[in-house]
């Protein structure tokens, strides 16, 4: 009895073993998932060589694609060629959207600022979907490329020419630090509302160095400097390292032209009125969009210095009243007392 007990037993390891085996190479070599969820495959994409397709078959479902010079002639047939295409995969940023309190940033590293995807005039953002259709509008996402910095922001003065970071939850700094940087170092610091950076390295913290945003400049990339932090009287030295790319909000719209093809794709269409920069594409993930004149420079060098990345679509007085608006979000009147016109972001699901 005992050894018809152990005869069974090891059938049974061995068939879940077998079960177990099947499943793994069902897994590897069945289709991919239909449904591409940039937030969740973030790490992958940032760590992984494959950021592009070749193929149209590549793709997935409920995604957006810069589909690079697509050249002249039929869409429907250029799209479907084996050979000749370049479609750019658009992938989430680490972001602080999460804090309420805070104005929305971009957290980038000198490692994966690389790899955010370029869209040039002569290219074209496609989007793929079974169900949905972007016909309630496009929501856009503009930031300024505020260069390298330690990773914090939010830094404010007070009279006395000091400058600080306060307290946006009961007893953090959320959104004011890059949770991936060293700068998440200042979590050691337990309910102090307000945290003084009195030095990085020799350089003191004062006007001059701090940016109207709160960000410090005039740092080396990739640099480890020594930041002296005040909490009282108390200080403590701290390592930070230059190498946190910031993207700062500049400003939102919403486009809503975009045109069905015959082959399960819809092209996105960009207004003429786009400038060169960085836009936050429907809540998925940030492309750098390049008008022709900047072209060259930025095929050179995709953060070129000599480019104005930063330049407002939405322009404004300097009473902070809204005097120019192609988008269309502001109701401009003649005592420029502007009202914004919000836009349903929806979608047919």
């Amino acid at each position: 009895m005992k050894k018809n007990k152990q005869l069974l037993i090891a059938a049974i390891s061995i068939a879940v073993f077998t079960i177990i085996v099947i499943t793994v190479i069902f897994i590897k070599k069945g289709k991919r998932l239909d449904t591409y969820d940039p937030v969740a495959e973030q790490e992958r994409i940032q760590n992984s060589e494959l950021r592009e397709y070749k193929s149209a078959k590549e793709l997935y479902n409920d995604a957006f694609y810069i589909w690079s010079n697509p050249g002249e002639g039929n869409l429907k047939t250029l799209f479907s060629r084996d050979t000749g295409n370049t479609f750019k995969r658009i992938f989430a940023s680490d972001n602080n959207f999460k804090a309420n309190s805070v104005e929305h940033v971009l957290w980038y590293n000198t490692v994966n600022d690389k790899y955010i995807p370029t869209m040039y005039e002569d290219d074209l953002l496609i989007y793929i979907s079974r169900k949905s259709i972007p016909y309630q509008g496009i929501s856009w996402e503009r930031f300024m490329d505020c260069g390298y910095t330690i990773g914090v922001i939010g830094f404010v003065s007070d009279k006395s020419g000091y400058y600080r970071l306060n307290q946006t939850s009961n007893e953090d700094y959320e959104g004011l630090y890059y949770p991936k940087s060293d700068a998440s170092q200042i979590n050691v610091f337990d309910n102090i509302p307000a945290l003084f950076l009195n030095r990085v390295g020799n350089m003191p913290i004062r006007s001059g160095v701090v940016s109207d945003i709160g960000i410090i400049e005039k740092l080396e990339k990739d640099k480890t400097y020594k930041c002296e932090w005040y909490t009282g009287s108390y200080y403590r030295d701290i390592e930070m390292t230059a190498n946190t790319h910031v993207f700062y909000h500049l400003e939102s719209f919403y486009t809503y032209k975009y045109e069905f093809e015959h082959d399960n794709f819809i092209v996105i269409e960009i207004p003429n009125w786009f400038k060169t920069g960085y836009y936050y594409l429907n809540g998925v993930g940030l492309i750098r969009y390049v008008k022709k004149k900047d072209a060259e420079l930025v095929k050179s060098d995709a953060f070129s210095e000599y480019v104005n990345w930063n330049d407002p679509i939405i322009v404004k007085n300097n009473e902070g009243n809204v005097i120019y608006d192609p988008t269309g979000t502001y109701k401009i009147e003649e005592n420029n007392n502007n009202s914004e016109i919000t836009g349903d972001s929806g979608w047919d699901d």
